[in-house]
């Protein structure tokens, strides 16, 4: 999913130009902010959030690794 440019932008306003999950400032890192659309687990739900950030979540389950 593309993101337009104006988008980004407010994003990066919102969050002060700091990653939403840490609060890292952007110009301290060396990658730009990335967009990420967070929907609810709950189904059908109304309210959606649209984060810029550096890095996933800590508590992505994307980032958990499973010992077998």
């Amino acid at each position: 999913m593309v993101i337009p440019k104006s988008l980004y932008h407010i994003v990066r306003q919102r969050a002060r130009f700091r990653c939403e999950y840490c609060h890292y400032p952007e110009l301290l890192s060396s990658a730009p902010l990335s967009i990420d659309h967070i929907q609810p687990f709950i189904q059908n739900a109304r309210r959606q959030w649209i984060a810029g950030q550096l890095h996933p979540p800590k508590d992505d389950p994307r980032q958990e690794i499973s010992e077998t």
